[in-house]
């Protein structure tokens, strides 16, 4: 089972190398005692831009903002209208940010993020499949459903066979969707059940294999325009 992803570039020339780089950083932690999931793309000047979502309801909350210095400033927006606004202090030493967060019903809750991941795709392809990130994440929501309850018609449809899996702590290629079928049960175990079950589909990570979530539980990746899933690490 792949270990949890973590990747920080360094780049002694910019000033936030390691908690910012430009293209997407992704941020996890929490607002007062609810869990969050926060992505942010910085461009060359330092605009940021990207969104937020509470882990509970993984529906993303638009953000724009900028750097100054080592502190961060962030709206919050419902339609055009800020609705609320971060403000934090970075810290380079743990790649976090701490601050308050204020809304127009709440002021001054604390929140605090630690980066999680980095990748350099461009602001209007976050997971460079060349696919609608809506459709990306809807996919992975369907995928998440389908493993929680056990809907193995559908997932038998949506794998891109031959599957890398592993049966019994051993690698495996799944051949084709009988053969899943027949392998099911050694294969949706109940620890990937778990792990699925507590990830966020705000939290998507990609890079040149695929696109992964729940820490690399579910790989997946476009073929002829369409995406299905290629790994399942259990």
């Amino acid at each position: 089972m792949l270990k949890k992803l973590f990747i920080l570039f360094f780049f002694s020339s910019c000033c936030y190398s390691q908690t910012f780089q430009n293209g997407w950083s992704c941020f996890e932690g929490y607002i007062g005692e609810s869990d969050i999931v926060m992505n942010i793309f910085k461009d060359s000047i330092g605009n940021l831009t990207g969104d937020y979502c509470y882990k509970k309801y993984e529906t993303r909350i638009p953000l724009k903002g900028k750097l100054k210095d080592n502190t961060l400033f962030l709206d919050e927006f419902t339609g055009n209208k800020i609705t609320a606004k971060f403000s934090g202090t970075i810290n380079e030493k743990d790649n976090s940010i701490g601050g308050k967060w204020a809304s127009t019903t709440h002021s001054d809750i604390h929140f605090f993020l630690r980066l999680n991941s980095w990748t350099g795709n461009s602001l209007n392809n976050r997971y460079g499949l060349g696919i609608k990130e809506e459709e990306v994440e809807s996919f992975f929501k369907n995928a998440k459903q389908a493993i929680i309850t056990d809907d193995k018609i559908w997932l038998s449809k949506n794998i891109e066979f031959p599957l890398t899996t592993r049966i019994q702590k051993k690698k495996s290629k799944i051949k084709n969707a009988k053969d899943f079928l027949a392998k099911y049960n050694l294969i949706i175990t109940a620890h990937l059940k778990k792990s699925i079950q507590k990830s966020c589909i705000c939290n998507v990570f990609s890079n040149w294999q695929g696109t992964m979530i729940a820490d690399g539980s579910i790989w997946i990746n476009e073929f002829n325009g369409h995406l299905k899933i290629i790994t399942i690490n259990n």
